[in-house]
């Protein structure tokens, strides 16, 4: 409950109601160092990892790698994506979400040479794989990969048109890389119903 209001609070750029819910949530149920009990790290990685996300939109970069790194650690001594009430946790989430704090810290360069190591992303609930691809395309957008950019975001687009079109970011993603007027551009703006300019 307390990750689902965490969210909501990110999700409303209720930022500091979203540091305060995470920081509760992943301090009250840290593990011990003899804890092996997959559920509690898996539990426990996710509430810290969302922490650092959540340090990271505030741009507490040092925060936010501590916080990761902590994850990370976890991460590690599972071994493997554990899922824990439909969401997992474990190596692969852990770079999931670092390619989005690099994105949201100003390291796109960062975020590119992460998603280079991902390559399983079956564990990752299907808005988390949406989410992955969009930081992506944000990342290659802000290394002006603009082609590149626009093939990942076309390809969430198309296989995921309902989904987009009730998030903010692949418009801001199309706009930011529509800098020469293409078709990839204009199926992008049809799918998610914007036009851009």
């Amino acid at each position: 409950m307390a990750s689902g209001r965490a969210w909501i609070c990110l999700r409303d750029a209720r930022l500091h109601d979203a540091e305060h819910t995470a920081d509760v949530s992943y301090t009250s149920i840290e593990p011990t160092y003899g804890d092996r009990d997959p559920v509690l790290l898996a539990t426990y990685g996710w509430h810290v990892t969302f922490a650092a996300v959540v340090a990271a939109r505030q741009g507490d970069t040092t925060a936010a790698q501590d916080l990761l790194s902590q994850g990370s650690a976890v991460a590690a001594r599972l071994g493997r994506d554990v899922k824990v009430n439909g969401t997992a946790f474990g190596p692969a989430v852990i770079i999931a979400q670092a390619i989005g704090i690099a994105v949201s810290t100003g390291n796109p360069g960062k975020a590119l040479r992460l998603a280079q190591k991902l390559h399983d992303t079956s564990s990752l609930h299907p808005a988390a794989q949406n989410r992955l691809q969009l930081d992506i395309a944000l990342a290659q957008c802000d290394t002006k990969q603009y082609d590149s950019c626009l093939d990942t975001l076309l390809a969430v687009c198309e296989e995921h048109p309902d989904w987009v079109r009730h998030q903010t970011l692949p418009g801001v993603i199309a706009q930011r890389a529509g800098h020469a007027t293409t078709s990839r551009s204009r199926k992008i703006a049809k799918i998610i119903g914007a036009t851009l300019a």
